[in-house]
Parts: C-alpha cells; sequence; structure tokens
C-alpha cells in the first residue's frame, strides 16, 4: 500500500472514532464529500493545509493522522 492510502485510511478510521459521517465531516471542513471520499481512498495527494483543518476538526494532533 502506498503512503496516501494508509493515510486515508487513518483519517477514516478516526472520522469513524468520532462519529461523523463522510457527509457530517466534510460539511463541516466546508468541503464535498466527494472529496473527502476520495481522500479516504488514498486517491487525492491532498494539502498539508486540508490535513491541518482535518485534525483540526476531528480533534486530534496531526501526528495521530501519520501513527
Amino acid at each position: 500500500m502506498d503512503i496516501r492510502t494508509l493515510i486515508g485510511i487513518r483519517i477514516a478510521e478516526l472520522r469513524k472514532s468520532t462519529g461523523f459521517t463522510q457527509e457530517q465531516l466534510a460539511g463541516k471542513m466546508e468541503m464535498s464529500s466527494k472529496y473527502l471520499s476520495s481522500i479516504e481512498r488514498g486517491k487525492e495527494n491532498t494539502t498539508l493545509k486540508t490535513l491541518i483543518t482535518l485534525s483540526e476538526t476531528l480533534n486530534v494532533d496531526i501526528v495521530e493522522i501519520f501513527s
């Protein structure tokens, strides 16, 4: 598995552990649920800004996305 896929899987795990659906999290982040889905499937090469927003919205330290 490549790193984008692993990060995407981790983001999905964190999202689910907080109880958010993709639609709910995407809405809070002001992005489309389709884009979030692509990130979680490792299909998007997301930006650092998006990763920071994800960690803030999920209320986790950004390093948790990479662990």
